[in-house]
């Protein structure tokens, strides 16, 4: 490309002697011969312009597309490694809108500044031959020059301050579609469509007024630009014709100053533009820094899970601790979630967890998988620090399933088997029937290689939980955290994935969040939790006897009947 570009502004310098020698030496003198050589000379040089911009537009679209991918990539690959805490204070319109902001930055590296760096240089040059014919002219053209260029950075400053708003303005325009479209069926489940259209008709009424403001500053800034541009043209078009009249200049010298002149004017143009997309560029790499510079969730310092199993205990001793736990989302004004928790899970046991809603029951298995780091206190997995402990490989060694699952738009099997490239068929076939979906499955036409649709769609609430605890159980971890794991399924089904789980819970640490007593009654413990804190901890015959809050918890939630 730059090769190319140095090739063309050779080409552009050799087209003003060409026109002055055509006049003065071709048409004047009635040479019909040189007339057709020059003329010859100046198709040649004009095809090879149209093949060089060809190939100079592939190579540029081929190293875009290679920007792009990497920019957008790199960027993928940062956003993927940073806490989920990070992503509840961002809205999805805010990513896509940064993402979208690549172009910018490939748009400068790739087109403006190689053009900028050429423009210059073919100015420069272009500003000596005009030297060479004349000093008065090369002055008046440099001076009104450098107040047009003076004139167009002094709105840079506003431009870049307006260009912030709008992208705020698209950020929560594009998360106001995203909310539309996702939440369509609850809006018309509560008629809350025409409320929702006009707020997004609100966003888009303050986005035309930014996009108002920054069309009336670009409007002045061009306006008066190109009137200093085309003052300048005059000017020096008008000298050169007073010298022409008076016999200081051929009129072959005459044209080629013209064509000069002409032919400066897009090198001007190509500044301002440089500034512009400059100025874009450094505004979109700043806003893609301020997720480059977020801290990642893996540290240098960090273990591995195996580190864990290393730890000489007894046996009695082996589990995970929390001490003086205490946690609150968002600022420290914000309430406590999560008060002076002091727990001890048992390797290799089940343990229930119950509690009224918004007791804190997700949030202290979210700090388990280390969604979140604790405001106070510490949790060890074998006296090993949890926080000193890499997200990545804790995972690796649980299996999860969420309240709020999530279902890809990919092939059963692939929801199952989930990062696995070559599925192992015995542990795919296992994970099946232990949560019993098999049934489901082979009534599909495509079997495990039918494609669900966007977040699960197309099925059932039970049928989704079913494939969320078939991949917990295809990964066969050592770790299990379920919550609400059984919630949307109907009695038989629950009784079957129950029955078919106990085998499966022998000898791994397993935790569950439920509300049925036929998940909880046959935990090793059961840890009950009441505005945030313990307030009960054993096993079901015990807590029932003592007839305390896991007593009315049970009778109000758990159907027991007593």
């Amino acid at each position: 490309m730059f090769l190319l570009l140095l090739m063309g502004s050779c080409i552009s310098l050799g087209l003003p002697f060409l026109t002055k020698n055509l006049i003065d030496k071709g048409v004047s003198a009635k040479n019909l011969s040189l007339i057709s050589l020059l003329l010859l000379a100046q198709l040649g040089l004009f095809l090879g312009t149209v093949v060089i911009g060809i190939i100079r537009n592939w190579l540029t679209l081929r190293v875009g597309a290679r920007i792009n991918i990497t920019i957008i990539s790199d960027y993928l690959k940062k956003v993927l490694q940073l806490p989920v805490r990070f992503f509840e204070t961002k809205m999805m319109g805010d990513f896509n809108q940064r993402i979208q902001d690549h172009e910018r930055i490939e748009s400068f590296l790739t087109s403006q500044s190689l053009l900028t760096v050429f423009s210059i240089l073919t100015f420069s040059a272009f500003l000596v031959v005009l030297c060479y014919y004349d000093f008065t002219i090369l002055l008046v053209y440099v001076l009104l020059t450098m107040m047009s260029v003076g004139w167009s950075y002094y709105f840079l400053r506003k431009r870049r301050i307006l260009n912030y708003y709008r992208f705020q303005r698209r950020s929560e325009n594009q998360e106001a579609v995203l909310e539309m479209l996702s939440g369509v069926t609850e809006m018309k489940l509560n008629g809350f469509e025409n409320f929702k259209r006009r707020r997004w008709e609100q966003l888009q009424e303050k986005l035309f007024q930014i996009n108002m403001r920054i069309l009336k500053q670009d409007q002045l800034q061009s306006s008066v630009f190109d009137m200093l541009n085309h003052l300048k043209n005059v000017l020096a078009t008008f000298l050169a014709a007073i010298y022409t009249v008076k016999g200081a200049m051929t009129l072959g010298e005459l044209l080629s100053v013209s064509f000069i002149i002409g032919q400066m004017n897009a090198p001007v143009s190509q500044l301002i533009t440089f500034f512009r997309s400059l100025q874009d560029a450094k505004l979109s790499l700043e806003r893609l820094a301020e997720v480059e510079q977020h801290p990642e969730e893996w540290q240098p310092d960090q273990i591995g899970m195996e580190h864990t199993y290393e730890a000489v205990l007894p046996e009695e001793e082996r589990g995970i601790y929390l001490s003086d736990l205490s946690f609150r989302y968002g600022s420290a004004a914000s309430p406590l979630v999560l008060k002076d928790i002091n727990l001890f899970i048992p390797e290799g046991k089940v343990t229930a967890i119950v509690g009224a809603s918004g007791s804190g029951k997700t949030t202290l298995l979210k700090l388990l998988l280390k969604f979140y780091a604790p405001v106070k206190g510490n949790i060890h997995i074998n006296h090993c620090n949890l926080q000193d402990i890499e997200s990545a490989s804790l995972r690796d060694h649980c299996g999860v399933v969420m309240q709020d699952g999530f279902i890809y738009s990919d092939t059963i099997e692939r929801n199952i088997v989930t990062a696995d490239e070559k599925p192992d068929a015995q542990r795919f076939a296992n994970a099946v029937r232990m949560a019993n979906v098999k049934e489901f499955i082979q009534s599909l036409p495509l079997k495990e290689k039918t494609k669900i649709g966007a977040a699960g769609n197309n099925i059932s609430g039970g049928q989704k939980q079913r494939i969320l605890i078939a991949r917990a159980v295809y990964k066969n971890p050592d770790y299990v955290f379920l919550d609400e794991a059984t919630s949307a399924l109907d009695a038989e089904n629950e009784r079957v994935i129950h029955d078919n789980l106990t085998g499966f819970f022998q000898g791994k640490t397993v935790v569950i969040i439920a509300h049925r007593l036929s998940t909880v009654k046959n935990a090793d413990q059961v840890i009950v939790l009441k505005n945030g804190r313990v307030v009960e901890q054993g096993y079901h015959q015990q807590l029932v006897q003592h007839k305390g809050e896991y007593f009315n918890l049970i009778k109000n939630q758990l159907e027991l009947g007593v």
